[in-house]
């Protein structure tokens, strides 16, 4: 059955941000403490979850669907509760308040013109509570709307992820979330591509910028062993929809096309950016059905790219700091950076937090 590009209402908060993340995130085989949960029953079980892994340092659990596996980070990260409200020296591990460092590249940015859309991947379990416990909503869990309020008096601008693909998970019967893998899915990708460029559609610079014909493919099954199976455990290989995007056409479908340097769009984050896009050698399953394909697609022009395995927050901007170094007039022409990563890291980024020039 082909995707349905499905009419929806683009699902964002005026503002917003978090602090970026990998699912490759530091310190996963950790037992540190999962900080205590604020007035969320979910939340209170999710953290009696995670300690219980935490203390068997398992780095993920399987859920009632056997199916289904999810990383124990995310768990202790959903088991903070309403974080937001906390001590941020109590809760984050490394005890430092996300916002500030957000906000200022966020003014960086926009010293230059440039829009920052900061895209945040919630955690599996906040999209599919009941394939962790069988007896659980998506109404258990405890609405991020709190975090974003508060970014939103910093200025920043966030794609609210948790509701969009909530919604596409109901409009399609189809996986957002990869079973076996930390990962989101080919499908979760597109609908993120889809709903940034509707917020940029009637940007002047984007009706002007020349555009190519990329094309998709029709829809086909891709078979894969997901990052969170481990030795020992006994599950058949996942399967999953995908439609690939580039170039041209022909019997293995469209060509993938490179990153640009010099696109006014550049994608960063962590490797939510690199998977379905960076391939099989790479470990990550395939390519050209990635967020940059994706993007690539929506916008019709090839985008520039940093994608880290890594710290979404610090770790890809040291590395946009070392692409964008040495090249004469690298942010003439920017003028959207679309900034994706794992929702934990607001609470489980272990990395100190920086603040990082643009240029030197």
């Amino acid at each position: 059955m082909m995707y349905r590009r499905l009419l929806f209402s683009v699902l964002v908060l005026g503002i917003g941000t978090a602090c970026g993340a990998d699912s490759e995130a530091p310190g996963e085989g950790e037992s540190a403490p999962v900080a205590e949960a604020t007035e969320n029953a979910f939340a209170e079980r999710i953290a009696a979850l995670a300690e219980e892994a935490g203390a068997a340092e398992k780095r993920n659990v399987r859920g009632e669907d056997d199916a289904w596996f999810f990383l124990t980070q995310e768990l202790r990260h959903l088991g903070t509760g309403a974080f937001w409200e906390r001590d941020w020296a109590d809760v984050a591990k490394n005890g430092q308040d996300p916002v500030p460092f957000l906000a200022q590249f966020n003014d960086l940015l926009k010293e230059k013109g440039i829009r920052l859309i900061v895209a945040p991947v919630p955690p599996k379990a906040a999209v599919y509570p009941e394939k962790l416990f069988g007896d659980a909503t998506v109404a258990d869990v405890l609405s991020v709307r709190g975090f974003y309020d508060e970014l939103e008096a910093a200025g920043l601008e966030v794609l609210d992820l948790e509701s969009a693909l909530r919604q596409l998970k109901e409009e399609t019967g189809e996986k957002v979330y990869c079973e076996q893998d930390t990962h989101w899915s080919p499908l979760a990708c597109e609908r993120t591509a889809e709903l940034i460029a509707g917020l940029v559609a009637e940007e002047d610079w984007l009706k002007n910028e020349e555009k190519q014909e990329f094309v998709r493919s029709e829809e086909t099954t891709l078979t894969i062993r997901g990052d969170q199976v481990e030795s020992g455990d006994d599950v058949p290989m996942e399967e999953i929809k995908v439609r690939y995007a580039g170039i041209g056409g022909g019997g293995s479908g469209p060509a993938a096309v490179a990153p640009a340097e010099d696109s006014p769009v550049l994608l960063i984050g962590d490797s939510h950016t690199l998977v379905f896009w960076e391939g099989t050698s790479g470990g990550m399953h395939t390519d050209r059905a990635g967020l940059l394909d994706q993007l690539q697609y929506e916008f019709g022009f090839p985008i520039d790219h940093v994608g880290v395995r890594g710290s979404g927050s610090v770790m890809a901007r040291r590395n946009l700091f070392r692409h964008a170094d040495g090249k004469d007039g690298y942010w003439d022409d920017k003028k959207l950076v679309i900034w994706c990563f794992s929702a934990r890291e607001f609470t489980q980024s272990m990395d100190k937090l920086l603040e990082i020039p643009l240029e030197r």
